[in-house]
């Protein structure tokens, strides 16, 4: 593609900085007017770059298209006519591809698991590019799931700090919030279905 990755990804940065800084200053704010982000070209292509560059790129949805077939018959083009659909509000998003994957540990289980077409996953990419960084700044700070930066160590060392702290008669509280509980769970087939 012919393009300029690095003025494509400053821009995505510059809108993502605006809209974290808009949302943390406006907590109860409703969001509108997003929808001249969405589609501009230059989200459109990050979030090409997003999906192509991920292994997942190999597996089609059920239209069948993968990312190799999408760059044999030109990104641009695909591009450009998902610019159209979404400007026009004839995007329409497709069935996910269900397909069963085997439960890790457990023979003869399996999970579904649904596949969206290419097309998409590059507006999945999108909106989940503008979106994030609303939330992130609503987020509390001891929040892991799921964000970016983010993972189960961070939470364990996070817990593993406030219990030391508790430990030593120190204050567990922190942004004026106290820790006076623990979870424990076992979410056992939670996206099984419910008979």
């Amino acid at each position: 593609m012919d393009m300029d990755h690095q003025a494509d990804e400053a821009w995505v940065l510059g809108v993502q900085r605006k809209l974290y800084q808009w949302s943390k200053a406006n907590p109860d704010e409703q969001w509108r007017d997003m929808w001249g982000w969405l589609t501009d070209s230059r989200m459109l292509r990050h979030a090409w770059r997003r999906v192509s560059t991920n292994k997942g790129g190999r597996t089609a949805g059920v239209d069948g298209m993968t990312v190799g077939r999408i760059r044999k018959r030109g990104e641009l083009r695909f591009l450009d006519r998902l610019q159209a659909e979404l400007r026009s509000c004839a995007y329409r998003p497709s069935p996910a591809r269900r397909k069963l994957i085997p439960k890790a540990g457990k023979p003869g289980q399996f999970r579904p698991l649904g596949i969206p077409t290419v097309k998409d996953r590059v507006v999945q990419s999108a909106v989940k590019t503008l979106l994030e960084p609303i939330f992130e700044a609503q987020f509390w700070h001891v929040s892991y799931g799921f964000r970016p930066g983010r993972s189960t160590h961070g939470a364990l060392e996070h817990i593993r700090r406030a219990a030391q702290s508790h430990k030593r008669g120190g204050d567990t509280r922190r942004h004026g919030m106290p820790y006076p509980w623990v979870i424990e769970g076992d979410i056992k087939g939670c996206l099984d279905p419910l008979s």
